[in-house]
């Protein structure tokens, strides 16, 4: 068992990202001039070539996610919004790969070590996020009773003019890290977001 309190995100699925965006990053594939923010060289470096690949049976440095030095926090997203490729090696051999990441987020804890990666995908087709939410069944051990009821209610969402979502914890996927998938369906039938939590040294319960 995980220890659930140290594990969850301090803050709501839907706030996160927009907690994180006070000290946003801007980046893309161009080349970097003389004399600009630090960190935006760093976060420019981690998706010059357009994918970001991360091995967590090694070792995390801050620096190659483009935290800067002294930063807390990166966001790696495109100039121009573009989507990215994020491959997400876990300890115990689970992988976790997107070609449809729009905005990636890097946080540290008080030492400065690695400690949550977000993976947020924007604008995604209710098909798409019932695919992704299966996926989470098969693939990484999601409760499929869970995630049928979010499913149901999220197909209901436009005629019930509710907005869902769900945090659903990847129970396959063995300690140190631990991954939560949140989806949010949106009543106006489009806009949905699917974002992946990938919190690094998890302690187990005693």
């Amino acid at each position: 068992m995980w220890n659930s309190d140290r594990a969850r995100p301090l803050t709501t699925p839907l706030t996160t990202l927009a907690a994180a965006a006070a000290l946003l990053i801007t980046t893309g594939g161009c080349a970097v001039e003389p004399n600009e923010d630090p960190r935006e060289v760093a976060a420019a470096a981690v998706l010059a070539d357009g994918k970001v690949e991360v091995d967590l049976r090694e070792r995390v440095t801050r620096e190659s996610l483009g935290v800067a030095e002294g930063a807390k926090t990166a966001i790696l997203e495109n100039d121009d919004m573009s989507r990215f490729s994020v491959t997400v090696t876990f300890s115990d051999g689970h992988v976790l790969s997107s070609d449809e990441v729009k905005v990636m987020t890097v946080e540290t804890d008080p030492s400065g070590e690695v400690s949550l990666l977000t993976l947020g995908l924007r604008q995604v087709p209710l098909d798409e996020v019932e695919r992704l939410v299966r996926a989470g069944v098969d693939e990484f051990g999601v409760d499929e009773r869970r995630a049928t009821s979010f499913l149901s209610s999220a197909r209901a969402a436009e005629s019930s003019g509710n907005t869902v979502d769900v945090a659903l914890p990847a129970e396959g996927v063995a300690p140190p890290e631990l991954l939560e998938i949140v989806p949010t369906v949106f009543a106006s039938g489009s806009g949905h977001v699917v974002n992946y939590y990938v919190h690094l040294d998890v302690e187990e319960e005693s």
